[in-house]
């Protein structure tokens, strides 16, 4: 481990530009994974379960603060990839909304409850 030298501004600078790149190659590699799962019919239909169960559209209020807190948490997590999708590949996600609703009136011709997964 070096020792941290505030007078050494070129080594700061350095530290930083480093960082920054680290930081650019792990969003261009999230970006890559999220453009990879929605081109998929198999990676929409997990990111629409985990946006639907997550509760991204409904309001997470419960008496019990703990639980709040809790769906708000799982609420949080999926609005994040879901700002990815909008952000990086809008065109899937209206796909992926299109397929889902296929998929919900498929079930219901088949007699399955509107509900059910």
């Amino acid at each position: 481990m070096t020792q941290y030298n505030p007078h050494d501004l070129e080594g700061q600078q350095a530290a930083a530009a480093d960082r920054a790149l680290r930081e650019r190659l792990n969003l261009d590699a999230e970006i890559a994974d999220v453009r990879w799962l929605m081109g998929r019919r198999q990676g929409r239909r997990i990111v629409h379960r985990l946006i639907s169960n997550a509760g991204v559209f409904h309001d997470v209020f419960h008496p019990n603060f703990g639980q709040m807190a809790y769906e708000e948490g799982k609420r949080h997590a999926a609005r994040k990839l879901l700002h990815m999708v909008n952000l990086h590949c809008s065109d899937h996600y209206l796909l992926m909304m299109r397929e889902a609703a296929q998929d919900q009136n498929v079930r219901h011709a088949d007699g399955d409850r509107p509900n059910s997964n």
